[in-house]
């Protein structure tokens, strides 16, 4: 069993970044639950893109082993952020390229790093995606972030985020129960993809999704 991700945050020489009761709580949550599909409905203080950014990396380290054996031999996996803006995303990317440029354990494992991806030599490949890009298809995601989906409108029309989402989420099918998807947003308007899937996991209807609202974070 790999460690446990509040953990892997706080540990100093891997993320040395310790979490607060409540982001340990939904992490925790997410992971350990088995929940295949996460819906984070936090405020703009809550720290929610980098508690995604934790979930990434902690994903294309601690289960990358598991992952392979969903993958041919040599063949690489992708964890992808994808925002409303190719800016976003790559901030979004960015706090991951932090958290592994920063750690003494994780540096080291660094193989490549452009504006929109880091490789590492597990196979992992993160990745920034614009919320009106179609490219992801085909490949092998046993993660998929969507940050701020709720505002995922584009020249698509405010369709585009269901676009998106349906055009992405079957890339994680092939990982079985180890495909995740996690959608984060701050609360906008009650339609849409995003609160679509918020109604179905608060609901408690479907085991495999977790639901989360704060407005802020309570200490």
């Amino acid at each position: 069993m790999p460690v446990r991700i509040s953990e892997f945050a706080r540990d100093r020489n891997l993320l040395n970044t310790p979490l607060w009761d409540k982001q340990s709580e939904i992490l925790e949550g997410f992971f350990t639950q088995q929940s295949s599909i996460g819906v984070w409905a936090l405020g703009r203080r809550s720290g929610k893109t980098l508690m995604a950014a934790i979930a990434a990396v902690y994903a294309g380290t601690m289960l990358a082993d598991a992952y392979k054996k969903y993958l041919r031999s040599g063949e690489r996996f992708y964890i992808i952020t994808v925002a409303n803006t190719i800016d976003q995303a790559r901030i979004a990317l960015g706090n991951i390229k932090d958290l592994v440029n920063g750690s003494p354990i994780l540096k080291p494992m660094i193989e490549r790093e452009t504006a929109d991806t880091l490789e590492l030599s597990n196979g992992c490949v993160f990745r920034a995606m614009p919320a009106s890009s179609r490219s992801g298809r085909g490949m092998a995601c046993p993660f998929i972030i969507f940050d701020e989906l709720a505002f995922a409108i584009d020249t698509d029309g405010n369709q585009s985020g269901s676009s998106l989402y349906q055009a992405l989420a079957p890339s994680t099918a092939q990982f079985g129960k180890l495909g995740k998807i996690l959608l984060l947003s701050s609360p906008w308007i009650q339609q849409g993809i995003f609160w679509d899937l918020f109604q179905q996991a608060r609901s408690g209807k479907f085991a495999y999704m977790q639901a989360v609202q704060l407005p802020s974070w309570e200490d």
